[in-house]
């Protein structure tokens, strides 16, 4: 027991030291012209959680040396001493990711922002060698340096060199913070190892709300293949990434040759998307679902029974060839689960490219380095389009196809092919902050939209190029070419930048269309939609059945407005509902609400919770109800494999 004591006695009086000076870099952050966090309040905070969290790492290095002092095999002692530092970097890993996204975001890392980092971790390390490769070597070498300092602290202690820095005073402050910690919890929330941990101490009750009196049973031949006899007509589905809706209606025009495309189809007013960020958002237009599975972060997996039937497999069965090229890596968010099945008869995406890539001039010391990992982000959509020119005109036949696009130059980052037009100015950043995905400073947004203007003109001649093409090869009069937005893209309208953040208009609302074979009145469809209806709409327009576990419905048969649902989990986890011109957003995690009436506000800037509106009961207890049901039908085997999705 005296040992014990003894050893206790260093470690808090360490653990202090490390607590004071993680508060103080921390709180330094606050000095850095980009940084969305307000550390105010976060001296206590960090000092008190912090204490903890170093005590229990230096008690758990210093126990381990001690256990691997007692075995006498070298073999033993350095597998032990491997596992130790693993185990320690792997800890240290997720308070310095925890620590970054706080201070670039604004917000504490939820454990799904860390479990999306280590389900993608080779693709972000891969990312950053392809962008910022100096800052991902200086961080590995702080990992590392930081990890044999401490257990070169922890050994000190062990040995006995630590112990004259103790004394009561040092205790009594441990004493005090700790009760900080255990009795004050909500003053150490922020702490990343607090809040990436804190869904393992929750308990989410589920309510009961479905009834199979309401959802549609399943056949016994659930397979859904049935061969219709229709028209043949070739169907090119383009997902353009970040494309806001109001992109139809600046000037001059960033889009001249999507506007005269849309303007011979069927354009959707107000088409929202299902979430604000890809990995969620993308697959619900495929599977035509909600993505909303799980309270928590949802992965793919290939052969999980919540997948449903793709609209890739609806058209095999009808006999058509089908590919998907992609410019985007759909290993991100584990996409390419539910993307590269057998029902996809041509599957291309950036890790099958083998051509120039684009780097990060400013570091230019490693640009050699990191050309073998050139395949690790997105393709320029010029190749892409390449691609899938290259493909159709290898197809024998070019009036049966189905084909996926998803294009990417217009992600942050705003990629511009060589010698792209630059139109829309200025585009210069000044060098006071960070600029990187969803942080930048504020007094850029209008630089920085010009940048993502021009990555859109540029698209928008690519796109040209390609209509061009199928037209010279005889498609574009007898196919449906679907463009999709796949979500928006904000410039700090509600705080937020870029996207994967909160659901207002900017980053859900996007520009889409339907362009049908030739003969079919174009028209504006003004009442609201989900992308999950899309492709709904075009089986209705095609005369093909709609498989039974998609959710959408067609636009057409609707009749008139009805509830749009969205719902994101990431930069900011909510759940929205668009009633037109109602619509209502809840924080999923502080209840917060907020309701606005788009006709009157379409900016979104007046929130009217709590003026005693009748629509303000009605659209929450709506949304409420759609998570509940949502959640319970995912949960539950017995629903999912028994009957098909709720709509």
């Amino acid at each position: 027991m005296k040992n014990i004591i003894a050893l206790l006695k260093p470690i808090s009086f360490f653990a202090l030291c490390l607590a004071m000076i993680e508060t103080l870099l921390i709180g330094a952050a606050k000095l850095t012209p980009a940084t969305k966090a307000d550390f105010s309040s976060l001296d206590l905070a960090t000092a008190s959680g912090s204490t903890v969290i170093w005590s229990v790492l230096l008690g758990f290095i210093v126990a381990a040396l001690v256990a691997r002092k007692r075995f006498k095999n070298p073999v033993i002692r350095l597998i032990l001493f491997t596992l130790l530092c693993a185990t320690l970097g792997f800890i240290l890993i997720i308070m310095v990711v925890g620590w970054t996204y706080q201070i670039m975001m604004g917000v504490p890392a939820s454990d799904n922002i860390i479990r999306f980092y280590f389900e993608n971790f080779s693709a972000m390390q891969l990312h950053m060698l392809q962008t910022s490769p100096a800052l991902i070597l200086i961080t590995w070498c702080f990992l590392l340096c930081l990890t044999g300092g401490l257990v070169w602290l922890a050994n000190s202690i062990v040995i006995g060199r630590g112990q004259s820095f103790s004394s009561n005073h040092t205790t009594s402050i441990y004493v005090i913070v700790c009760y900080i910690f255990f009795f004050a919890p909500e003053l150490s929330a922020n702490h990343p190892l607090v809040s990436s941990t804190r869904s393992l101490f929750v308990n989410t009750e589920l309510n009961h709300v479905l009834d199979s009196h309401n959802i549609v049973r399943k056949s016994l031949d659930s397979g859904e293949t049935l061969l219709v006899k229709h028209a043949e007509h070739p169907v090119i589905v383009i997902l353009l990434e970040s494309f806001r809706h109001d992109l139809k209606l600046l000037d001059p025009s960033p889009i001249p040759n999507l506007l005269e495309a849309a303007q011979q189809g069927i354009y959707f007013d107000k088409s929202y998307a299902t979430s604000t960020h890809s990995n969620y958002s993308d697959l619900s237009i495929w599977y035509s679902q909600y993505p909303l599975r799980t309270s928590g972060l949802f992965t793919y997996h290939k052969d999980d029974a919540r997948r449903g039937k793709s609209a890739f497999s609806l058209f095999k069965d009808q006999g058509y060839t089908t590919g998907y090229v992609s410019s985007q890596n759909e290993t991100w968010g584990s996409m390419i689960e539910w993307l590269d099945t057998p029902e996809i008869d041509y599957f291309y995406h950036s890790e099958n490219y083998h051509g120039d890539t684009f780097s990060s001039k400013g570091d230019t010391g490693f640009n050699n380095f990191f050309e073998r990992y050139k395949t690790a982000g997105k393709i320029e959509d010029s190749e892409t389009l390449k691609v899938t020119r290259e493909w159709i005109e290898s197809l024998p036949q070019k009036n049966k196809f189905f084909l996926g696009v998803n294009l990417q130059n217009t992600h942050f980052g705003y990629v511009l092919p060589v010698e792209a037009k630059q139109p829309f100015q200025p585009t210069n950043f000044t060098d006071d902050g960070v600029y990187a995905f969803g942080t930048w400073p504020l007094s850029q947004a209008r630089n920085i939209k010009n940048r993502y203007l021009n990555s859109v003109y540029n698209l928008d001649h690519q796109l040209g190029l390609f209509f061009n093409f199928l037209k010279e090869k005889g498609i574009w009069d007898n196919a449906y070419v679907v463009v999709i937005g796949d979500n928006g893209e904000a410039f700090g309208e509600h705080g937020y930048v870029n996207h994967a953040g909160s659901l207002h208009d900017e980053q859900v609302r996007t520009f889409s269309f339907i362009k049908p074979p030739k003969g079919v009145p174009a028209s504006t469809f003004e009442n609201a939609i989900s992308h999950i209806d899309i492709l709904p709409g075009v089986l209705d327009l095609m005369g093909l059945p709609q498989p039974k576990t998609f959710q959408g419905i067609s636009p057409f048969k609707r009749g008139g407005d009805y509830h749009v649902y969205m719902h994101a989990n990431s930069i900011a986890t909510q759940d929205g509902l668009v009633d037109w011109p109602w619509k209502a957003i809840i924080n999923t995690q502080s209840n917060e609400r907020e309701l606005y009436q788009l006709l009157n506000d379409p900016d979104e800037k007046y929130n009217l919770v709590g003026r005693g509106l009748i629509e303000e009961e009605r659209l929450f207890y709506a949304l409420r109800n759609w998570r509940a049901k949502q959640l319970e039908y995912y949960a539950d085997p017995s629903w999912y494999l028994t009957y098909y999705p709720p709509t």
